[in-house]
């Protein structure tokens, strides 16, 4: 019965309040509108077509504060670039984190880890520290003292309108689609695409706000570490599922739309 409400042509998957006054007129048991409930929130159609209409996931994090420009870098390689005619063939990226000025160092893809420490020592240590700087602590200090009240501040307005949200190594959950800015479409084509796809198994958490998810192998090539933002729990139930073949999707994450039945035909003699 729930399911004629629900999934039929004719009730194209109403909200819990419009299937509870829809059934009611002709049936009622008891705990009638929590089970109704119980079963819109674990039908999976719903889960990715529909929009939330909830604060958004996850309390706002705070960025650690440094004491001292240099202190901690980023690092990345160009590399599979022309060869110079000096012999380089890649680029060292170096960035700081405090300050976020970088070095861009030429270099070849072969250097071995020793080659690469005296090119920091004699790029970057040699300009920019160790410093010593006795007479600057009491202000760093000070600075630092008062990002923090900043930083706290900030954080107690941002999480009155957020929610904190966690999951579990082994869960299932939702990964949201839609509207991803950029130039991943992961699976997203169409303004009657959905929200959320899959559901995806999460292997490992990484740090307090990302988790990484167990990936089909037609999607080797997207990165499989996501912020929780763009998670949702997954709490369907595969008997609400209504079967649709796989979705193919090729190299640029696009997926090949076919149609499924041919409802009308009309034919024009010129």
């Amino acid at each position: 019965m729930t399911d004629e409400a629900h999934k039929s042509k004719y009730s194209v998957h109403p909200g819990a309040d419009k299937m509870y006054y829809d059934l009611r007129d002709m049936y009622w048991w008891p705990g009638m509108k929590k089970d109704i409930v119980i079963y819109i929130n674990r039908c999976l159609t719903c889960l990715k077509v529909k929009a939330e209409h909830q604060r958004p996931s996850s309390l706002l994090q705070q960025p650690e504060i440094l004491e001292w420009k240099w202190e901690r870098i980023k690092i990345d390689f160009v590399t599979k670039l022309p060869r110079t005619s000096s012999g380089h063939d890649a680029i060292w990226v170096i960035m700081d984190w405090l300050t976020k000025s970088a070095y861009f160092l030429a270099m070849r893809e072969d250097y071995k880890m020793d080659k690469l420490a005296r090119l920091y020592l004699n790029e970057i240590i040699a300009r920019h520290g160790p410093e010593l700087v006795q007479e600057t602590i009491e202000k760093i200090s000070q600075i630092k003292d008062r990002l923090k009240v900043a930083c706290d501040r900030q954080k107690s307005y941002a999480d009155k309108r957020r929610k904190p949200l966690e999951f579990s190594v082994g869960e299932y959950v939702l990964l949201k689609v839609s509207p991803w800015k950029g130039v991943v479409h992961f699976e997203k084509k169409g303004k009657l695409a959905p929200r959320f796809v899959r559901p995806f198994e999460i292997t490992k958490r990484i740090g307090p706000v990302a988790y990484r998810l167990r990936l089909p192998e037609e999607l080797n090539g997207v990165h499989d570490t996501f912020y929780v933002s763009n998670l949702k729990k997954c709490l369907a139930d595969p008997t609400l599922h209504i079967p649709l073949d796989e979705i193919q999707v090729d190299a640029k994450l696009n997926f090949v739309e076919e149609p499924v039945e041919i409802l009308e035909r009309e034919f024009k003699k010129t």
